[in-house]
C-alpha cells in the first residue's frame, strides 16, 4: 500500500439516461476496513491490497477524484496498481470499463467509431458520483482529474481540449 490508508474497492454501475447504456467502473477509495476483512486477490496481480466494499473512511474531507480511462480493449481493473497507489494517498479513483470497448464487453466497430462516447462517458460518471448520496459528499468538486493510458490517454487529453485535425494521413497521426 504505502500510504496512509487501506484502499477499498467497489463495482460501479450506472446508465446513460438517454439511450440505457451501462456506465460500470470500479472505483477504489481511502478505506476502514474491519480488522476480519481479508483483502481481495486478483489473480495474475502481485502486491494489490484491496478490499471489496470496505466502508469508506469516516472523516469529513472531501477528496479528489481521478477518472481514468483505459485502453483499447482493456478494462480499468488492468490498472488496479495505479487506483491503489492514488486511493491510500486519499483519491478517490474511478476505474472506467468504456461500454463496449473493454475486455468483458468488446465490439470492434463500436471501439473505432464511437470514441467520442469516452468523453461523454466520464462527464456522466463525473455527475452520477457527484450526485450519489454517498459518494457525492466525499468529492471536491474542485479537483477532478482525468488520466489514461492509449486510447484512454488519448480520452484525456480531448477531454483537456487538445484538438484533432482528421485531415492529416494516418502515418503523420
Amino acid at each position: 500500500m504505502n500510504g496512509p490508508y487501506p484502499v477499498g474497492m467497489r463495482q460501479m454501475e450506472y446508465l446513460d439516461p438517454t439511450d440505457g447504456r451501462h456506465l460500470a467502473f470500479a472505483l477504489f477509495y481511502p478505506a476502514a476496513p474491519s480488522d476480519s476483512s481479508a483483502p481481495y486477490k486478483m489473480t495474475f496481480f502481485t502486491n494489490l491490497h484491496l478490499h471489496v466494499d470496505a466502508p469508506v473512511v469516516a472523516d469529513t474531507l472531501k477528496r479528489p477524484l481521478i477518472m481514468f480511462s483505459h485502453g483499447a480493449g482493456s478494462n480499468g481493473l488492468y490498472y488496479a496498481w495505479f487506483g491503489q497507489y492514488l486511493a491510500a494517498r486519499g483519491y478517490l479513483v474511478a476505474m472506467l470499463y468504456h461500454y463496449r470497448a473493454n475486455t468483458y464487453d468488446s465490439t470492434v466497430m463500436y471501439t473505432r467509431s464511437k470514441l467520442w462516447q469516452r468523453p461523454r462517458d466520464i462527464a456522466l460518471d463525473i455527475t452520477n458520483l457527484l450526485q450519489d448520496h454517498v459518494w457525492g459528499p466525499h468529492i471536491d468538486a474542485n479537483r477532478i482529474g482525468v488520466a489514461g493510458h492509449s486510447q484512454g490517454g488519448f480520452t484525456s487529453l480531448w477531454i483537456g481540449g487538445a484538438n484533432i485535425n482528421p485531415s492529416l494521413p494516418d502515418s503523420l497521426a
